[in-house]
């Protein structure tokens, strides 16, 4: 992971690729999904998550997960037909930014109340909404890029390497 914080991204996917043909292990999945966002390589990090996303445990891990799907397929232009049939099979309501980000794309009338998020939830909404809203994309970005402490969230680093 050093690799893909001092922009080592060939390096970091390199060895990605390499742990997760050899372990299996969903955590290297889910970090190689994000490098290969972060080369703008949307349709493997798309696919490598389709492939892998029944394999996600955690409801928190699945939101994640079902957000970067949703992110690649906007990229992408596809249609949000498959988003909406993995979020129906997810039971339950929560208040983490993926959640809402994607209830954001599938819904127009969710009401978010960034204010009283966490700044890594408050970075994943304000990078969901920088995919939303090609207009005031910059804008967004610039407001993921000065939330306080958003280290933990990788839409912080998605934002990081998109104002590049």
């Amino acid at each position: 992971m050093i690799c893909r914080k001092i922009n080592r991204l060939n390096d970091a996917k390199n060895i990605l690729e390499f742990l997760l043909n050899n372990y299996k292990r969903i955590n290297y999945c889910y970090k190689l999904v994000l490098v290969y966002y972060y080369l703008k390589d949307y349709k493997n990090a798309y696919e490598l998550l389709k492939e892998w996303y029944d394999v996600f445990d955690d409801k928190d891990e699945k939101m994640a997960a079902l957000f970067w799907i949703m992110a690649c397929s906007i990229k992408l232009g596809y249609d949000n037909s498959f988003v909406k049939k993995l979020f129906f099979k997810y039971k339950g309501e929560s208040k983490t930014g993926y959640y809402l980000a994607i209830r954001q794309y599938l819904f127009d009338d969710v009401e978010i109340d960034i204010e009283n998020m966490n700044d890594i939830h408050r970075s994943v909404i304000y990078y969901a909404a920088s995919l939303f809203d090609e207009d005031n994309r910059k804008m967004y970005l610039e407001k993921v890029l000065t939330c306080i402490n958003p280290w933990g969230s990788s839409c912080f680093l998605a934002a990081l390497y998109e104002t590049k």
